[in-house]
Parts: structure tokens; C-alpha cells; sequence
């Protein structure tokens, strides 16, 4: 049995294919009213064959992390605090520095993570400086088939 999805775009809806057979033959759905529901490729980092900047990743997320933490959380913390009721604006300003650090520090973990596996991929290819037959692209990517 196949486990790939159907979108039913009237209900915006996603469909296992028995659930869209059975609606099909009790005539309630069209057959022509389905399409395949696609979902992410992961199949492109595969063939990911471009030199990296090993700190670009870092320089990325580091940047989302600074925005989300010092541009983003102040700005929220404005709009909350122009609320007329002091609870409600206390509680709305709490959740805001609450998620504007929560989003800077996902941010930097990410940069981080980002960082080191690029230096793992740099280090995999260092023998073929000092010796030219070794095999540095012998490692292939791990495939993703869902989470």
C-alpha cells in the first residue's frame, strides 16, 4: 500500500489513497478533483556539489539571531506595552522577550550546527591535499525519506 498523499483542493484536504478510492467509487468526490500532495524533495542535497564558505551558514543565522533578539523583540515589546490594560500588557511583553530569545538562541544553535558541518565536510577532504589519489568524495549524503 502506498503512503503518499491526495489533496482535495475544494476542502483543502490531504487523503490517503484507500480513504480517496472509497470517496471515488461512493461517488461523493470526482477523481478529476484529486492531486498528488507533494512534500518536500530532500533529494537536492544529494547533488549539492558547490564549494561551501564554511562560515556562511554562521554569518546567516547569526544575523536572524541578532534580528529576531535586538529588532524584532523590541518592536513587539512596543506594540504590547501599548495595550491599555496593564495585566494583558505585562503578560503579552513577558511572551514576547520569551520568544524573541527563544528565536535568537534556535537561531544561533542553528549557525552553530551550521558551522561545524562544514568544517566536518572541509576536514573530510583535507588527505587530497597531501595525497592526490586518496578518495575525499567517497562519502555520499545520507538520504531523508520522511521525518
Amino acid at each position: 500500500m502506498s503512503k503518499s498523499l491526495l489533496w482535495l483542493k475544494d476542502y483543502n484536504l490531504k487523503l490517503s489513497r484507500p480513504v480517496a478510492q472509497v470517496l471515488a467509487s461512493a461517488e461523493v468526490i470526482k477523481e478529476s478533483e484529486l492531486s498528488v500532495h507533494s512534500t518536500y524533495s530532500w533529494n537536492r542535497l544529494e547533488k549539492d556539489d558547490r564549494p561551501h564558505f564554511s562560515i556562511y551558514g554562521m554569518i546567516r543565522h547569526g544575523q536572524k539571531a541578532y534580528n529576531s533578539l535586538f529588532i524584532d523583540t523590541p518592536r513587539r515589546l512596543r506594540r504590547a506595552t501599548s495595550s491599555s490594560n496593564l495585566i494583558a500588557g505585562a503578560r503579552d511583553s513577558a511572551e514576547c522577550i520569551a520568544k524573541g530569545v527563544g528565536k535568537s538562541l534556535g537561531h544561533a544553535s542553528i549557525g552553530c550546527l551550521s558551522l561545524y558541518g562544514a568544517a566536518t565536510d572541509a576536514l573530510e577532504c583535507l588527505p587530497q591535499l597531501y595525497d592526490p589519489h586518496s578518495d575525499c568524495d567517497g562519502h555520499a549524503r545520507p538520504k531523508l525519506n520522511g521525518i
